[in-house]
């Protein structure tokens, strides 16, 4: 899970690197409607892209975060949530698809997306039902 996070944190940075790709986007969007930005600068567009991708990244960096943390301490709820938040990320990739992104972002997702699925299934299997028992049974004092 903690590479889930620094996955998460790059996702955010290829924001930055995708700023001529997204002006581009941008671009073709403005030209479909006629020209017509509503007074606004193209360029604020493109930095609002830039920080709403920096932003979830922050988020799914932090949610990563407290779910290694709580799944080492062997809390029954950080497994469910965490599957139940990697089932929303992969439905939410999925639908993203239909999206044009540039390779960058899409491999970044796949990534994203690859952890998740690593980390789900290993929290999952059954040594890991173990652990979260004997966490759950200190815990309570049994």
């Amino acid at each position: 899970m903690w590479a889930g996070a620094v996955v998460s944190v790059l996702g955010g940075v290829t924001g930055f690197l995708l700023q001529d790709e997204i002006r581009e986007e941008v671009d073709r969007r403005i030209a479909r409607q006629g020209g017509d930005t509503g007074g606004l600068d193209p360029d604020i567009f493109v930095a609002i892209g830039v920080a709403a991708g920096v932003i979830s990244a922050l988020i799914g960096a932090t949610l990563w975060i407290v779910h290694a943390v709580f799944t080492g301490r062997g809390r029954p709820w950080a497994r469910v949530s965490g599957t139940l938040l990697f089932a929303i990320g992969a439905l939410l990739f999925l639908a993203g698809l239909a999206q044009p992104a540039p390779a960058l972002s899409r491999g970044a997702g796949l990534l994203q997306q690859l952890v998740g699925l690593i980390a789900v299934v290993l929290i999952w299997r059954g040594p890991s039902g173990s652990f979260f028992d004997d966490r759950e049974r200190a815990r309570r004092g049994y």
